[in-house]
């Protein structure tokens, strides 16, 4: 009897050695994969020690892909920018539910199409890319974003109903191809405050185009080919407080239009083809800020018929 408890002491004793030794080495194993798990991406900055952001530029073709496929180890993504790395489509980019940043621009993606899932991203950063249609519910897989950038694109075509967006604040359209803004256009962004539509081509706007959009308090139409403005263009924009007219074809002040902004404080229209100038332009409009140049040398402009308004800060 003794003989046997010494030998199954010894065996414990062993046993306990084996299971302490395995323990350890799965210990090392862990730690192993986790760092290896957690190393910054090839061609990619990581400013967080967490990881929780990538900046990623001028990324080959196989960095690219190998990106696309670890990026599904990151649940914990917050921040992530992959510029100027030829990226043609987002088809193959995985769910990263905690998202809150993605900066795409400067690549040639054409289209905004993919099964991944980012319901957190409040920022989207798409310019300078290839896109042309903006088909309807486009954005789906980014319900919950507040600035999205589409700037320096090729959009020529936005179907209806492709904002359905309902927390978007800040839209950039500008340096594209756009002619028209469709009555639905701003259907689904009942928050949006500011909208950035310059260097299109659009040549008229209606008060249909803002129906929906009541909210908004900054426009930039510069740059476009509008020479007139229907009569009710801006009526339902009550909280608008700076618009941009500056570069179009304007030889007259639309003064009846800037009647209905009753909070308008900013107007640029410089580098129109305006001729004259009265006070009777802006009886009515609690306007701030006044930008008024001419590309016509035979202009008559007299500043004083506004510049005396007392609430006139500059003009």
């Amino acid at each position: 009897m003794i003989t046997t408890r010494q030998y199954n002491g010894k065996d414990t004793a062993k046993q306990r050695r084996m299971i302490c030794g395995s323990t350890a080495s799965i210990f090392l194993i862990a730690a192993f994969a986790t760092t290896a798990a957690y190393e910054c991406p090839n061609g990619c900055t990581c400013p967080s020690s967490e990881n929780a952001a990538f900046d990623c530029q001028r990324l080959n073709s196989p960095d690219a892909r190998t990106l696309f496929t670890d990026l599904k180890q990151f649940a914990s993504l917050r921040r992530l920018s992959i510029r100027r790395s030829n990226l043609r489509t987002l088809m193959t980019l995985p769910n990263l539910p905690q998202l809150q940043y993605l900066d795409l621009s400067f690549n040639h993606i054409d289209t905004i199409m993919t099964y991944g899932s980012f319901p957190n991203v409040k920022e989207l950063n798409l310019q300078n890319n290839h896109l042309r249609v903006l088909r309807r519910d486009e954005f789906t897989t980014f319900p919950n974003v507040e600035t999205l950038n589409l700037e320096s694109n090729r959009i020529h075509t936005i179907d209806w109903e492709t904002f359905r967006l309902f927390k978007l604040t800040r839209l950039y359209l500008g340096s594209n191809a756009i002619q028209l803004i469709s009555e639905h256009m701003f259907r689904f962004t009942p928050n949006l405050q500011y909208l950035d539509m310059s260097g299109n081509r659009l040549t008229e706007v209606h008060s249909s185009n803002f129906f929906f959009s009541q909210q908004l308090k900054q426009i930039d139409l510069s740059a476009n080919q509008l020479s007139r403005l229907e009569y009710d263009s801006f009526a339902p924009l009550y909280h608008l407080e700076m618009l941009d007219l500056s570069n179009n074809n304007f030889t007259a002040v639309p003064g009846p239009q800037l009647r209905q902004l009753a909070g308008l404080r900013s107007l640029n229209m410089s580098a129109n083809p305006i001729e004259i100038l009265s006070q009777g332009d802006f009886l009515g409009v609690s306007l701030e800020e006044i930008v008024i140049t001419s590309r016509k040398p035979q202009t008559h402009l007299r500043p004083a018929t506004f510049c005396g308004r007392p609430q006139m800060r500059r003009c």
